[in-house]
């Protein structure tokens, strides 16, 4: 298999994760996504988790960036934050600024993705650009302890730094394949080889299914289907 780094996830295959909950992901191929989307390569579960309840299934929902509108992308609000010197406003103040001033940060949202694996859609993302949708179990039997303990440990997207996204980036995007449904190893995570107990754990697909895959055009590969 083609070892896979952020210049192809960001530029050539083109196309990012939002991780979110059932509900929301189920809807998406017929709804949409509304404005101030997150999208990230490498911390779909991060997010999954966040927007999901304790026992609500996470939703997976891979998103073409050639089906949306260059000039609205934007930097995540967390990583401009990092930026601003004025550390006594209180973080909400500073994020509404943010927010209220997001057009003059435009080009600094594939920075945003390169140093935090985050960036902002700030427009309706349309049912075209939706390509699969994945929904997973991680509570109960189903769940799998490899994907639930690296999801448990990784940072938020505004709190690390970008030597340690750059130094932990395959393995969060070794996650984020597994959630897509890829086949993803533990060397793909670790960058070695690991024992066969890990990579037995790793392989159970229990609990992740795939909802939605756009039909492929005729002639095309489709970006999001699973990797041999």
């Amino acid at each position: 298999m083609k070892n896979i780094n952020q210049k192809d996830i960001n530029l050539q295959d083109r196309f990012l994760f939002v991780g979110t909950n059932e509900q929301i992901a189920k809807s998406a191929p017929n709804k949409g996504l509304p404005p101030f989307t997150v999208l990230t390569d490498v911390y779909t579960g991060f997010f999954c988790k966040q927007n999901s309840g304790i026992d609500e299934k996470w939703g997976i929902i891979s998103i073409s960036l050639n089906e949306l509108r260059n000039d609205m992308f934007a930097p995540y609000i967390g990583y401009l934050d990092k930026f601003m010197k004025n550390k006594d406003v209180p973080l909400v103040e500073r994020h509404q600024k943010l927010l209220d001033n997001i057009n003059k940060y435009k080009s600094k949202w594939n920075k945003s993705l390169e140093e935090a694996g985050v960036c902002l859609y700030l427009t309706k993302i349309p049912p075209a650009a939706i390509k699969k949708v994945m929904i997973y179990t991680p509570s109960g039997r189903d769940g799998n302890i490899i994907v639930n303990d690296l999801t448990a440990n990784s940072p938020s997207p505004s709190s690390g730094s970008p030597a340690y996204h750059k130094a932990n980036y395959k393995k969060y995007l070794g996650i984020s394949r597994w959630l897509n449904g890829e086949d993803v190893k533990g060397e793909d995570i670790h960058g070695e080889k690991v024992n066969f107990d890990f990579e037995n754990q790793l392989a159970n697909r229990y609990g992740l299914d795939v909802y939605y895959m756009k039909p492929i055009e005729k002639g095309k590969k489709h970006a999001a289907a699973k990797k041999s």
